[in-house]
This record gives structure tokens, C-alpha cells and sequence, in this order.
């Protein structure tokens, strides 16, 4: 698994210098009239991880549908396995119709990106409606809602230039694809980040996919950033106790006040 990982993490970046970047000495791209070759490059750069992390969710995906997972990770998958598959079956039925059409299929029809405009609009909403969730009695900081929709909205934003760009025609076949894909990469890394994040606040509890956590010991490169993260989501955990313990005793002190 761990040279699909690396696979999913160097051909995007390698595809997306060659067929869309200027960057020396292995950019041959076109894609600079958009704008100068460092902020392609540098969009390029960026986004080409997107496909590592969605293969990484839609690998623990399918390993909690298989029963490989954790009991929690597994509730949470659970939740999204409906949504998941009718998105799926409506892309896969939305390509069927191209394919089939009389004309000669054209990749700047743009129907690989399209199976990503649901989940993006999802990711956006969802993200927007985080600010009514609490945890311990406590909101999460509008600032940071605020902070995660624009991040998000920017993104969408600039995908949406960029299939702009195939739907002119302007696109090799190598560019279109590749912008396509990012885009529905990106989409559903924000999907299942926005839904995770709601998840954990409505349980109240957060935890890190077992999964996930072998995974990245296996790959000599990683840094133990997820370890470190475990750690952080059992602190969380024990503080949010702490705050909804503290809550209890405080409601029990006022209930025997109102009774005296």
C-alpha cells in the first residue's frame, strides 16, 4: 500500500509540472496564459497532494466497509455509504451519457469534474453550519468557521476558473484531465474533512483512524505527524470530559439551590 501512497503523491505533482506547469527543466505547459508560470506552479504544487489525502480517505472508507476499522470510524462511514453511492452511481451514469453520445467524446466536456460539484457544495454547507455546533456547551470560534468557508470557497473558486479554461477548448487532453481530477480530489477531501469535523462535534468525542495510523508507520518518510495528532485528539477528549463533567456538577449545584 505504501508505494500506491507515494505513487498517488509524486504522479500528480510529475503530470501536472509536465502537462500544465512551466516549471524548468520539465514544464512544457500551455496552462501560463491563465496567469504567470510561479502562481501556476505553485497552484500545481498545492494542489497535487489533494490526491494523496483523498485516496486516503476513500481508503479508510472502504476499509470500515469491509469491517476493518475502528467501531467509531466505522459509525461515521457508515453514515456517508448511502450518500457516497448515489453520487457515484450518478457520475458513473452522467459518463455513460457522454460515452454514448454520437459525437466524438472531448475531455473539456468537464464530466469527470462534475462527479465533484456535489461534494464540494456539500463540504461548503456543511462547513457554514458548523458554527451552530457545540461541544461541552462551548461553539466553535466563528473565526474559525469563517476562516475554513473562505479557504474552501477560494479553492472552489479557482478549480472553477480553471474548468473555464478546458471549456474553451484550450486544454490538451493531458491538462483537462488532470485539472478535472484535482478538482474532484480537492472536492472530496473537503467532503469527508467537513463531515468528520461535524461528526466529532455532534458525538463529542474526536478520533484518529487506527487505520490510517499503521499506514503511515509504514512509510519511512512520514514524520509521526499523524502519531502526534492521536496524541492531540486524546487530550481534546479528556478536556472536553473535564468541561462536560465540570457542566454536570454546576447543573446538579443549581438544581439544589432552586430546591432550597
Amino acid at each position: 500500500m505504501k508505494y500506491i501512497v507515494y505513487a498517488a503523491m509524486l504522479i500528480p505533482l510529475g503530470w501536472g509540472m509536465v502537462s500544465i506547469g512551466t516549471f524548468p527543466p520539465f514544464g512544457t505547459g500551455t496552462f501560463g496564459a491563465m496567469g504567470s508560470s510561479f502562481l501556476v506552479n505553485l497552484a500545481v504544487l498545492y494542489a497535487s497532494p489533494l490526491w494523496g489525502v483523498a485516496l486516503f480517505y476513500l481508503y479508510d472508507f472502504a476499509m470500515a466497509i469491509l469491517g476493518r476499522n475502528s467501531p467509531f470510524m466505522t459509525e461515521f462511514y457508515g453514515e456517508l455509504k448511502t450518500e457516497l453511492m448515489n453520487a457515484s452511481l450518478g457520475s458513473v451514469s452522467l459518463a455513460a451519457l457522454f460515452f454514448l453520445m454520437p459525437s466524438t467524446y472531448r475531455l473539456s466536456n468537464i464530466d469527470v469534474a462534475g462527479a465533484g460539484l456535489p461534494f464540494f457544495i456539500s463540504a461548503v454547507t456543511g462547513t457554514v453550519q458548523c458554527r451552530k455546533l457545540k461541544v461541552a456547551g462551548n461553539t466553535l470560534p466563528a473565526r474559525i468557521v469563517a476562516f475554513m468557508t473562505v479557504v474552501q470557497l477560494v479553492i472552489y473558486g479557482v478549480g472553477g476558473y480553471a474548468l473555464l479554461y478546458v471549456l474553451s477548448e484550450k486544454a490538451t487532453p493531458s491538462q483537462s484531465l488532470w485539472i478535472q481530477l484535482t478538482f474532484v480530489c480537492a472536492a472530496l477531501v473537503f467532503y469527508f474533512g467537513t463531515k468528520q469535523l461535524r461528526f466529532f462535534f455532534d458525538r463529542e468525542r474526536m478520533e484518529l483512524s487506527p487505520v490510517l495510523v499503521r499506514l503511515f508507520e509504514q512509510l519511512p518518510a512520514s514524520p509521526g505527524i499523524y502519531r502526534d495528532m492521536q496524541r492531540g485528539s486524546e487530550i481534546w477528549n479528556r478536556e472536553v470530559r473535564k468541561a462536560k463533567a465540570l457542566m454536570r456538577r454546576e447543573a446538579r449545584a443549581k438544581s439544589k439551590h432552586k430546591r432550597k
